[in-house]
């Protein structure tokens, strides 16, 4: 792999990394043996149930959904200080994440479920995830410069203008993917 990939631009990056994780795990789920799948598909399951409320309490499930989500998206901005690697890893991750549970459950219940499923939050909450990738992924340029030079000033005025961003862009839509999330969640 030419490492000339990394000097995309963000947008590039962001989405050919995010669709690429998706495509690992849509094949993923393919590929796997159905036994091996189950367990899988087990363990996310497993997973989610750990972080989500036992109850049905749309507020609490709103504020976990919420919450998750926003860790995850300040964790891409913010990691955009160190390498552009780290915010596109962290959405190829979640590409695969994604892309292996709409396989799995496709296989299982049907495509047209899988995408009624998340076609509402995902009109939200794949922006949000794009966005934020671009933004970390911007931040990485932006301070490159400031770290060379060992301007420290100029590091955290760049990490707060990406902070901004993420505020004003990002966080309006996390707010109504939890709520749509939450609201699908407590009916199915």
């Amino acid at each position: 792999m030419s490492w000339k990939i990394l000097r995309w631009s963000p947008f590039k990056q962001t989405v050919v990394f995010l669709i690429v994780g998706l495509l690992i795990g849509m094949g993923t789920a393919y590929i796997l043996p159905q036994t091996t799948g189950d367990e899988m598909f087990t363990g996310i399951g497993e997973q989610l149930a750990e972080r989500l409320p036992q109850s049905s309490q749309r507020l609490e499930m709103f504020r976990v959904i919420f919450v998750n989500n926003l860790r995850i998206t300040l964790l891409i901005v913010l990691s955009g200080i160190v390498t552009n690697l780290i915010p596109v890893g962290i959405l190829t991750a979640n590409g695969v994440v994604l892309g292996f549970v709409s396989a799995y459950v496709g296989r299982q219940m049907g495509f047209l479920f899988v995408l009624l499923l998340l076609l509402p939050h995902g009109v939200f909450e794949f922006p949000a995830l794009i966005i934020s990738g671009i933004i970390g992924v911007q931040l990485t340029f932006d301070v490159r410069q400031h770290f060379k030079e060992r301007d420290w000033e100029g590091v955290a005025k760049q990490t707060i203008i990406a902070l901004r961003k993420h505020l004003i862009k990002v966080v309006p839509l996390l707010l109504v993917a939890a709520f749509v999330e939450s609201w699908l969640i407590s009916l199915v």
